[in-house]
């Protein structure tokens, strides 16, 4: 093959993978809709419901890791999306059955929580929330939410987070970068 046709080869392949580039750079830019029940639920979190109690928890990270220090967030509703206004709350985490840590009675205002706390090994802990009814049926209601705590290691494989727009614009430049010149030199050795 000639120089002229591998020069233009390599020209259409460059064109297309810019192209596609910024294609995905417009459709990654395109804001998105998103749907919403309650203006203030926690994105992410795990959802129970027992009662007329709704109650949100998400940690940050997502997975926490040893040692560092870690947020609990907590969100607690009525079935019907209200805010619950001074709810009294007991924290309680546990290990293997053994109690950790237990906190007084914590007054949660309009529905919500963050709880700093900092986990000394890897595994699943049991958080336990206990609800003091006094709006409902004066009934004392536990929610249990398992949390997996991971090592430092164990941490640079596994997402604690999802990737933000921006982070994912810039994996896709990167992954595009690096196709595009592969190709080009893959064409390039292929017609010499």
């Amino acid at each position: 093959m000639s120089e002229r046709n591998l020069n233009n080869l390599v020209g259409l392949f460059t064109q297309k993978t810019l192209l596609l580039l910024c294609c995905l750079l417009l459709i990654s830019a395109t804001p998105v809709q998103q749907r919403v029940v309650f203006a203030d639920t926690i994105i992410g979190a795990i959802t129970q419901r027992i009662g007329n109690y709704d109650m949100e928890m998400k940690t940050l990270p997502q997975t926490p890791i040893v040692n560092t220090n870690s947020k609990i967030q907590l969100r607690i509703g009525s079935v019907e999306g209200d805010e619950l206004v001074d709810i009294p709350i007991v924290i309680r985490i546990s290990k293997g059955g053994e109690e950790l840590t237990r906190t007084n009675p914590i007054s949660v205002t309009y529905g919500h929580f963050i709880f700093p706390y900092k986990f000394n090994q890897t595994g699943v802990y049991s958080l336990d929330i206990d609800v003091y009814d006094t709006s409902y049926n004066s009934q004392n209601i536990t929610f249990t939410f398992p949390i997996t705590v991971d090592s430092p290691f164990m941490s640079f494989f596994t997402f604690s987070q999802p990737l933000s727009p921006t982070s994912l614009e810039v994996v896709i430049i990167a992954v595009s970068i690096i196709s595009g010149a592969v190709g080009t030199v893959y064409i390039r050795r292929k017609l010499m």
